[in-house]
């Protein structure tokens, strides 16, 4: 739902609401099946630190919506105006292909008051106090939640009107981190997007093992037993990898007797003590995409809901652009999941966000568009507000020769160059000659695939986005346009002077979006050079035609051979593989 201009309609109000949405017990105290025989004020708040039977806890949620004070607010709905100010937001950005990018943070400051905990507390009636007379709103709402942290911020973006409805509203889902406050009469409400789950102190992927050796193992044993007794059946499937130490070591599983193959993953057979862990470890073979990779580590290593992974997104993009990203590597130990997404976003190129309104995961390679895609042109006399595009060029960012390093040698090593086997290398002669840039560098060591495909695809594409110097722009639009952009997407730019000092059309990704959402509000874009120049397509199927006698389609959508000069006989430029 987008908040454009033409759809304010009289008698409608905007309005930005927040909900913290909270564990809740469903149960009613003393009513079966919870057994508390609590009275009076000893009675729980159906939140579970203040639960009087954990053993039955049932729980759900329960939502605390928070307006700014208005007499617009409807009634009948339970909603505390105590929202103090405008809710900040910063949005997220993508790197483009080089990692993570910044997490989206939202800021909501709200009104500490006195509170009659009615729609609140069930047991309100029962207590032999009189609430408002006793504490404040967040003084006891932090005490009776204080296990906040990575439960639901909603924003609500929409309108008020004579008829209230939920549905005229545009929701916003984000994960609490803290709840800063009381402190003068007011808290700050503190909340990310869902990839804050990936950090490194919330989770690490594979999970940390706890079954040890029983015995001391030599450099040539075969077996080995796992202690405590019973743990393999609990822990440790029927047969993986585990490192134990600075060795990998391969094996099948009898209950806690592990059969061993030594010097796994190019590391070293060593012996080993008594009560050494043996941790299980993650791999992946070679014949995993990275998406399906990707899906593994976010749903099991992250904790985040399937229900948030658009998969068919994904096998759209991966038919298109990730075909043969296949990963190959093991991670010995627990390691940052954030860590390894932002490698494999650089190995395999792609962007990775959160879409906080249709609440999925958006997966984005690094390519040229899609045959057939629409990219929508902005121009400084229909869109872009003057006086607001800013271009900055980073030279930091530009490099005429790609070296990839692949096929890593000892897992247990350092990602360093006497530790790869293969290399690969993508030069632009021509940008990097004396006349034009003069050569620079970029080096990326993978420890995650051993194949010249994956290394060629990776050096030829990071050699196209960034041969020649990046620009970075920056521009502000009317909410009316609010819609015609995607992060990750791209956009053509009408506002760069060509060599004539007319202006001359070029194609950016979005990077960032701010996100406005008040009708007629001016929201402001960030992005970046999507230098694939020239035309990327895919190899044609046999029955195709000849180039001439092709339709227009299957021209722009398959390959065809140019002649030796680079240019099909009618003067058109000849394709490019990347």
């Amino acid at each position: 739902m987008s908040y454009d201009t033409e759809k304010v309609k009289p008698g409608k109000k905007t309005a930005v609401m927040a909900g913290l949405v909270c564990d809740y017990c469903s149960l009613t105290e003393g009513t079966s099946p919870c057994t508390s025989t609590e009275t009076g004020d000893n009675k729980c708040f159906n939140t579970r630190v203040s639960c009087n039977d954990p053993t039955n806890y049932t729980k759900t949620t329960k939502e605390y919506i928070f307006s700014q004070p208005s007499v617009d607010l409807p009634i009948g709905e339970n909603i505390f105006p105590f929202i103090s100010g405008e809710i900040e937001k910063s949005s997220t950005s993508i790197t483009g292909g080089s990692g993570l990018g910044k997490r989206s943070v939202v800021r909501v400051n709200i009104k500490d008051s006195t509170h009659h905990d009615r729609g609140i507390d069930k047991s309100v009636a029962d207590r032999t106090y009189t609430p408002e007379n006793q504490g404040t709103f967040w003084g006891k709402w932090l005490a009776r939640n204080p296990y906040y942290e990575g439960r639901t911020l909603k924003i609500y973006y929409g309108y008020i009107g004579q008829t209230f409805s939920w549905s005229d509203f545009e929701i916003h889902e984000y994960d609490i981190t803290d709840i800063d406050g009381p402190n003068d009469g007011m808290v700050t409400v503190i909340a990310k997007d869902i990839l804050v789950r990936t950090y490194d102190r919330k989770a690490k992927y594979p999970a940390l093992s706890t079954g040890k050796l029983l015995s001391a193992i030599t450099v040539g044993a075969t077996t080995a037993t796992l202690t405590p007794s019973g743990i393999g059946n609990s822990e440790y499937p029927a047969s993986g990898y585990a490192s134990i130490g600075k060795e990998v070591v391969g094996f099948t599983r009898s209950g806690d007797v592990l059969t061993l193959t030594r010097n796994e993953w190019g590391t070293e057979a060593k012996p080993h003590s008594a009560n050494d862990v043996v941790q299980l470890c993650a791999s992946w073979d070679g014949t995993n995409n990275v998406t399906d990779a990707l899906y593994e580590i976010l749903v099991t290593g992250a904790g985040i809901p399937a229900s948030y992974i658009p998969t068919t997104d994904w096998d759209t993009e991966e038919a298109l652009w990730l075909l043969n990203a296949n990963v190959k590597g093991i991670l010995m130990r627990p390691e940052s999941i954030e860590k390894v997404i932002s490698e494999w976003c650089e190995s395999f190129m792609f962007d990775l966000h959160w879409d906080p309104v249709a609440k999925e995961l958006n997966l984005n390679a690094l390519a040229p568009e899609a045959p057939g895609e629409t990219i929508n042109t902005f121009t400084e006399t229909s869109n872009i507000i003057k006086g607001s595009f800013k271009v900055e060029r980073v030279s930091d960012e530009r490099f005429t020769e790609v070296r990839v390093y692949y096929g890593k040698i000892d897992y247990s090593e350092k990602d360093e160059l006497e530790n790869f086997a293969n290399g690969q290398v993508a030069i632009d002669v021509n940008l990097g000659s004396d006349d034009q840039y003069g050569n620079t560098i970029k080096t990326i060591y993978s420890r995650w695939f051993d194949s010249s495909v994956n290394a060629l695809q990776l050096a030829g594409r990071t050699l196209a986005r960034f041969s020649d110097t990046p620009e970075h722009i920056t521009f502000e639009l009317e909410q009316k346009d609010h819609g015609k952009l995607a992060i990750a997407g791209r956009a053509k730019i009408n506002s760069m002077q060509g060599v004539t000092g007319a202006n001359i059309e070029k194609t950016f990704q979005v990077t960032e979006v701010n996100e406005g959402r008040t009708a007629g509000q001016k929201f402001k874009v960030k992005a970046k050079t999507s230098s694939f120049n020239g035309r990327y397509i895919f190899i044609a199927p046999n029955a195709t035609p000849d180039y001439f006698s092709a339709s227009d389609n299957e021209r722009a959508l398959y390959f065809f051979i140019c002649e030796n000069t680079g240019d099909f006989s009618d003067g058109s430029y000849g394709y490019k593989i990347i």
